[in-house]
């Protein structure tokens, strides 16, 4: 018998070196030789590290968030009213006060020249008040405040009077609309047309400076305040 064979691999086969022979995969004595195949060839290890394939995972995708708005809250419809029909009553006041100041004197001058000055006056007071600090008389006895909608800063001038001037020019049936402004600010479209939107800055926060502590009309909301207890209680504590 012959001897051990040497195998010897190639890529189709795996061929008996003794007689050329093709050997059976596992085989451990060539069939047609009998030469044994101990010494089966076995490819060295490589040395090469194996590939580590890394999957980045895709980046979340970035959100500006305008944190500006944190803490404002709207006004009600309701403050809303009041807050104008205070306005409106300064000027009333202002009007009927120099008009019958000229009746009591018998001058009717000043009914007719004076009062409308007068309101108007008054007008351009609270107009400027507004652009200067986004009060009114209203707004300031109900702890509301103007802000621009893209600033959050006192309204411009241009945007007050174009916000007034549509309001006065509509008799207020403009001030209508904010039933059909769908979100919490409740706008209308003279609010919209200006630019402006209006804050609760006694509940809320307020954009132009420190919270009012309170207002003429109205109080801050109160919220439930944590109290400790006089007695230490523990849910493990027998009754």
């Amino acid at each position: 018998m012959a001897g051990d064979a040497v195998v010897v691999d190639t890529d189709e086969t795996t061929l008996c070196s003794n007689c050329s022979s093709e050997l059976t995969p596992g085989a451990a004595f060539c069939t047609r030789c009998g030469s044994g195949v101990a010494d089966r060839a076995v490819a060295p290890p490589s040395d090469a590290p194996e590939a580590v394939v890394t999957v980045a995972e895709p980046a979340a995708p970035s959100v500006d968030v305008d944190t500006r708005w944190a803490g404002l809250r709207p006004v009600g419809v309701g403050i809303r009213v009041l807050s104008f029909l205070l306005d409106l009553s300064a000027l009333l006041v202002v009007g009927s006060a120099t008009a019958a100041l000229s009746i009591v004197v018998g001058v009717p001058a000043i009914a007719t020249v004076i009062a409308p000055l007068a309101v108007v006056a008054v007008w351009i007071w609270n107009l400027s008040w507004l652009i200067v600090s986004g009060n009114s008389f209203g707004k300031a006895a109900v702890g509301v405040r103007a802000v621009g909608a893209t600033t959050l800063d006192t309204p411009a001038a241009l945007p007050a009077v174009l916000r007034s001037v549509l309001f006065g020019a509509t008799a207020g049936i403009v001030s209508v609309t904010v039933l059909v402004d769908r979100t919490p600010w409740k706008r209308g479209w003279h609010d919209i047309a200006s630019g402006i939107i209006l804050v609760d800055a006694l509940n809320g926060r307020n954009p132009l400076g420190p919270r009012p502590v309170a207002s003429v009309l109205r109080r801050p909301e109160r919220g439930l305040q944590t109290v400790a207890a006089p007695i230490p209680f523990s849910p493990t504590t027998p009754n």
